[in-house]
């Protein structure tokens, strides 16, 4: 089986109460690993106590308490770490226990380097299948809290509609009246005006919950996508004080994809910057536009001063998030890096910028010339 890429280095904890095999077995896992060690298993308790550890790398026979009370007090801190257990020969009733306790794996002493990170790698791969296993189940059912809340609001979408086309034919007649005052007149141009605001709202809310799965891409204008966008982020943005700059489009660029994707996408990226920008007195958020042959990208920057060190190789991983608890969900990024690459497409931080930047890039349609507006 193929080792599956890590994203991040998975927290290794090396327990031994031998303190030249801990400086071996840490010197041949540092490098693919971050690497913790113990030398008795009080010790080792304490660090998995503070949490973040997800591999123990144990051995089975020390003085006080062996591997396999390693095992259980662990899995009783955090169910989810996994084991491997070192053990020499004519330990097979310990070995039996441990697997019994929860060990993922046993390695028989004495071990070749290959072997030990297979074993390693392997209980790496294994974290990383069911953490997006657990990531794509909560996506579904979120998609699906999502859907009935869509179907609910394409509902009231619908039935908005039609009195707002109503009262705009009724302020374009009376502003046609030879008795309406030139004060109201202007009132009346207003009301046309927000009626037209209104509808442009209707249809962003209407493309953002309707769509099939499964339904094949289809041909998108850029300026389409990002005047939804701002449709749906208007009311948040001027709540929040926040201004957002778009790019300037004197042509046509025509996107192959789903438009509710796409504006999901950047509709997720200005609400985790309206988000972060809190503590910023002046806030801003600016959509810049690159040209490349085939795809569009574009930069989302914000005010915010980027994204700190320890956690850039961690915001697109499924469940993380740094809001507070039932503030966010952690797939927000995560689902964005998959739809736009289900696009072609991708999405990046930019770390060399000295605000928060993050490029999107976005599948051009083939065989479709710009059209000049």
């Amino acid at each position: 089986m193929t080792h599956i890429k890590q994203v991040t280095k998975y927290k290794l904890l090396i327990v031994d109460d031998d303190s030249d095999v801990l400086d071996y077995l840490e010197a041949t896992l540092c490098d693919d690993y971050d690497t913790k060690t113990a030398e008795n298993v009080a010790s080792a308790l304490e660090i998995i106590k503070k949490g973040g550890i997800d591999i123990i790398l144990t051995d089975l026979v020390m003085p006080k308490e062996d591997g396999v009370e390693l095992i259980e007090k662990a899995k009783n801190i955090d169910a989810d770490i996994l084991s491997v257990v070192l053990s020499g020969k004519g330990e097979k009733s310990s070995v039996i226990r441990a697997i019994r306790a929860g060990a993922f794996d046993f390695l028989e002493k004495p071990v070749s380097n290959t072997d030990l990170m297979r074993a390693i790698d392997r209980c790496a791969d294994n974290i990383t299948l069911a953490r997006q296993q657990a990531a794509l189940s909560e996506a579904r059912i979120e998609a699906q809290r999502l859907g009935a809340i869509g179907l609910m609001t394409a509902g009231i979408a619908h039935e908005i509609a039609t009195p707002i086309t109503l009262i705009k034919k009724a302020a374009k007649r009376l502003r046609e009246d030879s008795h309406v005052l030139e004060n109201q007149k202007k009132d009346l141009d207003s009301m046309v005006d927000l009626s037209d605001r209104m509808k442009k709202l209707v249809k962003s809310i209407k493309s953002l919950t309707f769509q099939v799965e499964d339904e094949k891409s289809e041909i998108v204008d850029l300026r389409e996508v990002l005047q939804d966008v701002l449709q749906l982020c208007r009311s948040r943005l001027e709540k929040e004080n926040v201004s957002l700059k778009m790019p300037e489009m004197k042509d046509s660029i025509f996107l192959e994809c789903h438009l509710v994707d796409i504006t999901q996408v950047f509709h997720n990226l200005i609400y985790n910057a309206v988000d972060a920008m809190k503590d910023i007195e002046k806030r801003w958020i600016e959509i810049s536009l690159e040209d490349d042959k085939e795809h569009a990208v574009l930069a989302v920057t914000d005010a915010g001063r980027g994204i700190a060190e320890d956690i850039k190789d961690k915001i697109f991983e499924p469940r993380y998030t740094t809001k507070k608890r039932g503030e966010g969900t952690g797939l927000g990024l995560y689902m964005a890096k998959r739809l736009l690459a289900s696009h072609g497409g991708s999405i990046s931080l930019d770390s060399e910028n000295e605000h928060t930047r993050f490029l999107v890039k976005v599948k051009k349609a083939k065989n479709m010339e710009r059209k000049v507006s």
